[in-house]
């Protein structure tokens, strides 16, 4: 307790000792600083977080393309009719690791990196989604469907149903978030830079208007000083710069 009293009785003495131009600059520059902080934080998170969304729908189209090339090896249950389109997906950016996997959760194909996500084993979905996000990537799941009466076949005249479906398996897209972070890092440090200059700018502004206010009452505070400590002769005038006044300095006594 006697340690934070003393710091606090410091800090008032130094602050009391501190001209008013001293004080309305760390004012300002607090001010400023929080402002610019806040701003360039603000900015951060709703650029990062349009980034995010734009490769989260990313990593669903890719997603959804290799589930659609994986339906004939799923039908055949052929691991090589699907290593080319495996191959593929891993050439887009930041796509870690591909698997396929049939109706029972064994694996035909994988890829990469493992793309199974941690934790608890989960049910298979219905349709495609992120099935967990991590720090590091996300991890995308679909469910495999073949047509029986595919698009290129020709339907009976007499049928009015449309094409049904057929579950035959899975994939899985393990996507990384290298381009996030890196995007964000530079959004952060381009923002950071931006804000912290015109901060600058403003507080060297702010500073030159204070400094133009303040003179005539330093000036004046001086002018008095001197006449109480008997520097300037009886009867003296003395005009305060800025201004039209004009002040009698008393003789002393």
């Amino acid at each position: 307790m006697g340690k934070r009293q003393q710091y606090k009785g410091l800090s008032r003495i130094s602050l009391g000792r501190a001209s008013f131009r001293q004080q309305l600059a760390l004012a300002f520059s607090i001010g400023i600083a929080c402002l610019a902080l806040a701003s360039t934080l603000a900015v951060w998170s709703f650029s990062s977080r349009t980034i995010q969304t734009k490769l989260v729908e990313q990593g669903r189209q890719i997603t959804e393309t290799f589930a659609a090339q994986s339906t004939l090896a799923l039908l055949y249950q052929s691991a090589d009719n699907a290593e080319d389109a495996a191959k593929a997906t891993l050439g887009f950016p930041d796509v870690l690791g591909v698997a396929v996997y049939d109706l029972q959760g064994r694996d035909l194909l994988a890829m990469g990196e493992d793309p199974k996500p941690p934790g608890e084993k989960r049910e298979w979905p219905r349709e495609l989604q992120v099935e967990r996000e991590t720090f590091q990537a996300w991890h995308f799941v679909a469910p495999v469907y073949a047509f029986q009466n595919g698009p290129g076949e020709t339907q009976s005249p007499f049928g009015i149903s449309q094409p049904e479906s057929e579950l035959v398996g899975y994939v899985r897209v393990l996507v990384g978030k290298q381009t996030l972070d890196v995007m964000g890092t530079l959004i952060l440090e381009a923002n950071l830079i931006v804000s912290v200059t015109l901060a600058a700018l403003l507080l060297l502004v702010l500073l030159t208007i204070t400094t133009r206010l303040t003179r005539p009452l330093k000036h004046l505070a001086n002018m008095m000083k001197r006449a109480q400590l008997g520097e300037k002769r009886c009867g003296q005038s003395c005009t305060v710069l800025g201004t039209s006044s004009t002040w009698k300095v008393p003789s002393p006594p």
